[in-house]
């Protein structure tokens, strides 16, 4: 499979310097590239091979904790500030379900995931508390972020336990270690 499509888009100038957004963009391919290259989502990719297109695309927004906090108000009605927020395209649970062509880019051929939002300043003081590295951080939330579009949730405590060992297993094996 191709290396996947990954759109990154900074949403405020001052969010991070350009040293910064390139360490972030190389953070991104690589989680979203080991997660789709885990079993987790094994069964997804072999339709993708079987359906004909290209491999995955996803959208990463880093935006801050004002943004972040609308989008959470809007879409979720919840109106404080959040770490990641996931707006997946598909209908999958747990890494697998139907391919829909329609969800692909076009241009690309490519199945479009969807979105994911992070706060760069949570972020930032979510690693400062947890310590370790930003890079760390912003590893994990891209990972859960990518967990979501897969279909995998957190909602009861065993597919929690499942979601975040799937996590730390993805991090570990990309070097992202606790």
């Amino acid at each position: 499979m191709r290396k996947p499509k990954c759109n990154i888009s900074f949403e405020k100038r001052n969010i991070a310097d350009t040293d910064q957004r390139k360490q972030l963009k190389e953070i991104v391919y690589k989680v979203v590239s080991g997660v789709l290259n885990d079993s987790c989502s094994q069964i997804v990719s072999q339709k993708i091979k079987e359906s004909g297109l290209n491999g995955f695309e996803v959208n990463v927004i880093f935006t801050d904790d004002d943004s972040i906090r609308e989008i959470n108000k809007e879409y979720r009605n919840i109106d404080r500030s959040t770490d990641v927020l996931s707006f997946p395209i598909n209908d999958f649970m747990y890494g697998d379900g139907e391919i829909d062509i329609f969800n692909s880019n076009e241009e690309t051929q490519n199945l479009m995931l969807g979105d994911i939002i992070i706060s760069v300043p949570t972020m930032k003081k979510q690693a400062d508390e947890y310590g370790h590295g930003k890079d760390r951080e912003c590893a994990f939330l891209v990972c859960h972020g990518m967990l979501h579009l897969l279909g995998y949730d957190h909602m009861n405590e065993e597919d929690e336990k499942q979601m975040f060992k799937h996590a730390d297993d993805i991090l570990n094996s990309i070097g992202f270690i606790r």
